[in-house]
């Protein structure tokens, strides 16, 4: 989906990236031959996750769905493990659950993929809003990333169009060393235990040709009502470092406290986040 290579570090909770966009195709695929020589192929089942969708990439999904290639479905989805499915695969706004084989990439579009033990998918894997479940049970033959903004979209007919990014509450100081704002915001959901988590902190973000990105983020997950208790408390830290002028490639490092099910509910994520927020 993206020129991007990532390097997943599963001891830790620190997360080491590597972002190449746009650069030669040659100097990408040394890079890409050079972290997978170094990663044993299960830590590359473990989701790269990301907070914000970059536009780049919310076009490429587009025009990923808008392909007539694309095998798409709408809505809560089940291929079992009896069926095979070959070429490229989209699901849009529901949970796909996988039992089978999917030959080609796979997009989730403002829902989860719940993967079952022997599932399979032999080219990359992308979810937008929402979350994976069962990885570890899976084959994935490319990359697995995860972003929690959902994507913004209007649909006319067959098509797509992507409406632009998600706009942080707060407003925008600027200065000759660069910009910065003290946002709120709202996470990806979580079940019923969690609650609906709502992020607030400062995004900075220098001046010049290659500018560093900081964000920083207290999250308040609503477990407890109006509680502040450490249990209710995370947070997410990220540096980003643009190289070679025009951001074809960049280091970051984010540092994040997480949450992930332990089982599946009933309810779907909204109707148990929307719960917990205002009735518990």
């Amino acid at each position: 989906m993206e020129s991007k290579s990532k390097r997943a570090r599963a001891a830790g909770a620190a997360l080491l990236t590597l972002a190449l966009r746009g650069v030669p195709v040659a100097f990408a695929a040394a890079v890409v031959v050079s972290l997978v020589a170094a990663e044993p192929a299960a830590a590359r089942q473990h989701p790269v996750a990301e907070a914000d969708l970059p536009r780049h990439v919310a076009e490429q999904i587009v025009a990923f769905f808008n392909d007539p290639t694309t095998v798409r479905f709408t809505g809560a989805t089940s291929i079992p493990a009896s069926r095979t499915l070959r070429g490229d695969v989209g699901v849009l706004d529901g949970v796909i659950r996988l039992g089978g084989e999917i030959d080609g990439v796979l997009v989730v579009v403002n829902g989860n993929l719940e993967l079952e033990r022997g599932a399979s998918v032999t080219g990359d894997v992308l979810v937008v809003g929402g979350r994976v479940i069962g990885a570890e049970e899976a084959s994935i033959g490319g990359t697995l990333t995860v972003y929690e903004e959902r994507l913004r979209y209007v649909q006319r007919g067959e098509r797509l169009t992507y409406t632009g990014p998600r706009q942080p509450i707060g407003p925008i100081h600027e200065s000759p060393l660069g910009r910065s704002r003290f946002t709120f915001r709202t996470g990806t959901n979580y079940n019923r235990v969690e609650g609906l988590p709502v992020m607030f902190g400062p995004i900075v973000e220098t001046s010049g040709r290659n500018p560093l990105r900081i964000e920083g983020f207290g999250i308040w997950r609503s477990t407890s009502g109006l509680s502040l208790q450490g249990e209710e408390l995370g947070y997410s830290v990220l540096l980003e470092q643009s190289l070679f002028a025009r951001g074809d490639a960049g280091i970051g490092f984010t540092l994040h406290s997480e949450v992930l099910p332990i089982e599946r509910w009933g309810l779907t994520d909204v109707e148990a986040s929307l719960s917990t927020f205002f009735l518990h």
